[in-house]
């Protein structure tokens, strides 16, 4: 296999019997769960020594404790910086998880009604329709990707100086429907875009801080975020890498609610434990 770019590896796992979290696995419960965790492991390390991933993060919870984390390879190899816990990686579509979770606290505060037109919420852009009304489509649909917006994305560099305006400006290109509402499942970054900024308009807040105040820092996740651009310069951020394993520009995938997140697998974690009811969002 050819090396790939720098990506982001975490498992919930939930079965009958507990172990101890550690860095390491447990060696004290030689069962078939613990066995299969350690396959996984050798196999990583294999992959990161042999330069094929540049780093790889893993955080495994089992009946609501987290018991399996640790970092493989380098978070930046031209640096010499190891990947821990705690670097921070492009997560990908768990955005869409995360939006979601954004859009549910809404409904769950009694601000947006499941089974109402997208457009009651959607403020900020016009969702342009050419088969059915407008307000046929419903936020239920849209959250199912079955509101016939189509899939989308872009890479807005992080050195060109114009990423809120590319994100701006591709969001708005590309806000219609296809197709009628519910007659049709198609995978959709633009979907959870369109989601994100929903949540900006019904919350008055932007999508960032509003998740960042209801979801994130109420659940200890200091080390997520919604864009490339919000990260500290102290925060650790493991280099994206082409697959002949030299390093890539930074970017800002778009749209971010749809794929442009970026998080450490400790937060992961903390995040997997909160839908596991054994944490507290906002």
């Amino acid at each position: 296999m050819t090396r790939s770019t720098s990506w982001f590896f975490a498992t919930s796992v939930v079965a009958v019997s507990l172990l101890l979290f550690g860095q390491t696995i447990s060696q004290e419960s030689p069962d078939k769960f613990s066995t299969e965790l350690n396959t996984i492991r050798s196999e990583i390390i294999a992959r990161t020594d042999s330069k094929e991933l540049p780093s790889v993060s893993v955080g495994v919870v089992r009946n609501g404790i987290g018991v399996w984390k640790e970092s493989f390879g380098f978070a930046s190899i031209e640096q010499n910086i190891p990947a821990t816990p705690e670097t921070v990686y492009a997560v990908g579509s768990l955005s869409k998880s995360m939006t979601g979770t954004a859009v549910f606290k809404l409904i769950e505060d009694g601000r947006i009604d499941p089974k109402s037109p997208i457009t009651k919420y959607l403020r900020s852009v016009r969702l342009r329709t050419f088969v059915q009304p407008r307000n046929d489509y419903k936020v239920l649909h849209l959250l199912n990707m079955a509101a016939g917006v189509p899939h989308y994305w872009r890479y807005c560099y992080v050195d060109s100086g114009e990423l809120d305006r590319c994100a701006k400006a591709n969001l708005k290109a590309a806000s219609f429907s296809a197709f009628e509402p519910g007659s049709y499942h198609l995978y959709s970054n633009l979907s959870f875009g369109l989601a994100a900024l929903m949540v900006a308009d019904v919350s008055g807040r932007p999508f960032s801080r509003f998740i960042r105040e209801t979801i994130f820092i109420p659940g200890g996740m200091n080390r997520t975020f919604t864009h490339r651009d919000e990260i500290p310069e102290a925060v650790v951020i493991a280099r994206p890498y082409k697959q002949d394993g030299k390093p890539a520009a930074d970017f800002q995938f778009e749209p971010a609610g749809g794929g442009g997140f970026y998080s450490s697998v400790n937060d992961l974690l903390r995040y997997g434990l909160i839908h596991l009811g054994e944490s507290s969002g906002g």
